[in-house]
C-alpha cells in the first residue's frame, strides 16, 4: 500500500498491520465514518482518507494521508471480487502508479523538467498511462511485462478539482487545457479529446479561448481554406489579401489555427495550416511564417 500526504516530501510507505486490516474490513461492512477516516472507491481500488475529523472545514485545503488499497489486495475481505467493466481515465497519484503499475520515471519522451500528472485508463480492452501537464500528453500502453511509449500530443487533461479526488473521467469526453504562444499568447485555451483505437487522445473540439486576442496581419496575399462559419465542416478555397487583420478563433493545437477578420460583422472562418516547430521555425500554409505574418499593425499598400 502506499500512502501520499499534501506535501511531496512527506509521501511514505505504509504497509498494513492487522489492526489496520480490521479498521479497512470494518469500515468497508459497517461503512464506517467515525471521524478518524473516511473511504471512497476509484477505478483502481480503495482510497482511505485520514484526518481528525474528516469532515473540519476547510479540510480539503489541507494537507492530508491518503492510503490506496488495490481490489487486488482485498480479496480476503471482499464479498465477491471487485473490479470494473467500463472505460475510464483516472487520475492516480505517483506512489499509486510506482507501487501498483511497477513503472519508474523518467520514461521514453518524459522530459526532465516538465510537470505532469498520472493518469491511468482501460479503454477498449487495454490498458493505458498517460502522463499530462505542461501543455502536453505523453500516452503509454500497459502490458505485464512492459510500458511501451505511443507519442505526445498537445493540450493535457483538465486538472482534478479540488472537491473531487480520483475522479472518473469519460475517455470519449475529456476535457483539455492549453496555452499558445504561436502567433498568439493565449494562456487559457479549452477544448476536448478522446481516446482513440491506438490508445492516444486527439481533439474532437478545438481549443478556444474566454477572451479575445490581438490582431495579427497578413504581409502578403495568402491562399487558405475558408468556412463560412464556426459550424462548417464544407470549405472552400480563398484569398487573404495583404494587411488584412486577423484575430484567433479556435486550434487543435497542433496542424492548424484558425481566425477571424478582425472587425468584421462575417462569421467566416479562415485555416492557417501550420507546420514546423521551435527549433526549426514555423511555417504557414508552407510559407515561412515570418514572411506571411506579423504581429505588428501594418497598414501599407
Amino acid at each position: 500500500m502506499q500512502s501520499t500526504g499534501g506535501d511531496e516530501s512527506e509521501k511514505r510507505a505504509v504497509y498494513a498491520t492487522p489492526e489496520f486490516q480490521k479498521e479497512i474490513k470494518d469500515s468497508i461492512l459497517g461503512c464506517r465514518d467515525d471521524g478518524l477516516f473516511a473511504w471512497t472507491l476509484n477505478p483502481v481500488g480503495f482510497v482511505f482518507y485520514f484526518s481528525r475529523p474528516f469532515y473540519q472545514e476547510g479540510y480539503l485545503l489541507n494537507p492530508k494521508d491518503d492510503v490506496i488499497v488495490p481490489f487486488s489486495k482485498c480479496k480476503d475481505i471482499l464479498c465477491q471480487e471487485m473490479g470494473v467493466s467500463y472505460d475510464y481515465v483516472s487520475y492516480v497519484p505517483t506512489p499509486a502508479v510506482d507501487e501498483m503499475l511497477g513503472v519508474e520515471r523518467p520514461l521514453e519522451g518524459d522530459i526532465y523538467g516538465n510537470w505532469h500528472l498520472e493518469y491511468i485508463g482501460h479503454v477498449n480492452g487495454k490498458d493505458y498511462l498517460y502522463l499530462s501537464g505542461d501543455d502536453e500528453t505523453l500516452s503509454y500502453e500497459i502490458t505485464e511485462n512492459s510500458v511501451r511509449y505511443l507519442g505526445r500530443n498537445a493540450g493535457s487533461f483538465d486538472y482534478p478539482k479540488l472537491e473531487y479526488y480520483e475522479p472518473v473521467m469519460d475517455p470519449q469526453a475529456l476535457d483539455m487545457k492549453l496555452s499558445y504562444y504561436v502567433l498568439y499568447e493565449l494562456p487559457e485555451l479549452v477544448g476536448e479529446s478522446a481516446i482513440g483505437e491506438d490508445g492516444k487522445p486527439y481533439t474532437t473540439q478545438p481549443y478556444t479561448s474566454y477572451y479575445g486576442s490581438d490582431p495579427i496581419t497578413t504581409l502578403k496575399d495568402l491562399k487558405v481554406e475558408a468556412f463560412e462559419n464556426a459550424k462548417s465542416s464544407k470549405s472552400k478555397t480563398a484569398k487573404l489579401k495583404k494587411n488584412t487583420a486577423l484575430v484567433f478563433a479556435r486550434t487543435d493545437g497542433e496542424s492548424y489555427i484558425d481566425v477571424r477578420e478582425y472587425d468584421s460583422d462575417n462569421d467566416r472562418i479562415y485555416r492557417l495550416e501550420l507546420g514546423g516547430d521551435d527549433e526549426n521555425g514555423y511555417t504557414i500554409n508552407g510559407h515561412p511564417l515570418e514572411e506571411v505574418l506579423t504581429t505588428a499593425w501594418s497598414w501599407e499598400g
